[in-house]
């Protein structure tokens, strides 16, 4: 990981290059097929890596709580970033362990598109600003992870820069199949402040947010062929 709003974000999620001539060892870990004295690849030793796209509905969903005066009639609001298709290699039937990069741009993510359009202006001129997300200064969103585990359940642990500013961020994941597709679900939840952002308010402190933020990862991948 629901509430649906859509906006299109820039973002990277790959491993880092490594070459098949100058390093041993490939993303998950394992020596590389008839090199430095490793099994052969023709000799089956080990899992032949499959290749997942992530697909173009995938997304990261930011759920933040309403509160103040006008709780009763304000709105939950979900922001939600878009992820780019991209290609990522994984061992077949072997355990995972894959380093992942997720960047975002900040200025495109957007409030819930239910809100009033005032509502939506002043709350999409507050994310951007000096005391959220400060776009200016800061244009991306960065995730720095490793996800270890199966092609079934396991954990993204890393670092989640906003601000420029790094803190520590364990997810568990579970994956599902879904057709000729695979479902990817994680949740993690926390404080605005924890992340370094101030907690929206307009009309003089009567709607504002709570110091609440979860974190909604719904993604899908399909298989190369």
């Amino acid at each position: 990981m629901a509430v649906v709003t859509t906006t299109t974000a820039d973002s990277v999620l790959l491993p880092p290059a490594t070459s098949d001539l100058d390093h041993p060892a490939n993303a998950f870990g394992l020596p590389r097929a008839g090199r430095h004295g490793g099994p052969d690849e023709d000799a089956g030793d080990w899992p032949a890596p499959m290749r997942l796209q992530l697909t173009s509905d995938s997304r990261v969903l930011l759920d933040l709580r309403s509160t103040g005066l006008l709780r009763a009639v304000a709105h939950h609001p979900t922001l939600t970033a878009r992820l780019d298709p991209v290609w990522l290699e994984v061992p077949e039937g072997a355990a995972i362990d894959l380093p992942v990069e997720v960047r975002f741009r900040s200025d495109l993510i957007e409030p819930a598109e239910d809100l009033a359009p005032s509502d939506r202006d002043k709350m999409r001129a507050n994310l951007r600003g000096p005391e959220v997300l400060d776009v200016a200064r800061f244009p991306t969103v960065d995730l720095r992870a490793r996800y270890t585990g199966t092609l079934e359940r396991g954990r993204l642990e890393g670092e989640l820069s906003v601000r420029g500013s790094p803190f520590g961020l364990t997810m568990e994941v579970l994956i599902a199949q879904d057709g000729y597709a695979r479902t990817v679900r994680g949740t993690w939840s926390g404080r605005l402040t924890e992340v370094g952002v101030k907690p929206f308010r307009s009309f003089l402190g009567a709607l504002r947010l709570e110091d609440w933020i979860r974190v909604r990862v719904e993604a899908r991948l399909v298989q190369e062929g």
